[in-house]
């Protein structure tokens, strides 16, 4: 696939993650697909609402307002109020404590345990491939 999305994103500028990620196509593969799965409107970039509507939707109990906004404190670094495939990625494996949590969400949304997570999957990449 082609777009902001293709798999050569591992050759912008950015911190030593994503050279690892490069390392482990399959595991770059997940990340992009997540990714496009949050970037709803297909900017190339998550704002709050995209990732408050997914992983509200997943895992409420967990992401309260105040810790989506201790991720977004956390991930966007250049602070533009969204998060860019190499922020997501330096941040998903930097070990933050939400990093962990983000990651055990994202993993339902990847690999859905449930039919509502699956619906969920569902509904969010017939979303995608309409835009």
């Amino acid at each position: 696939q082609g777009g902001p999305f293709a798999a050569d994103w591992i050759l912008l500028p950015c911190a030593s993650t994503c050279h690892a990620m490069a390392a482990d196509p399959r595991t770059a593969e997940l990340v992009m697909e997540q990714f496009r799965l949050l970037d709803q409107n297909g900017d190339g970039g998550i704002d709050r609402d995209e990732m408050a509507l997914v992983l509200q939707a997943l895992d409420p109990e967990i992401w309260t307002k105040d810790r989506l906004n201790a991720l977004f404190k956390a991930a966007d670094v250049n602070g533009d109020e969204r998060i860019q495939i190499t922020e997501l990625v330096n941040w998903i494996f930097s070990g933050d404590k939400d990093s962990e949590a983000f990651k055990s969400t994202i993993q339902e949304l990847a690999e859905p345990k449930t039919a509502y997570s699956q619906a969920y999957r569902d509904a969010l990449e017939s979303e995608t491939r309409a835009k």
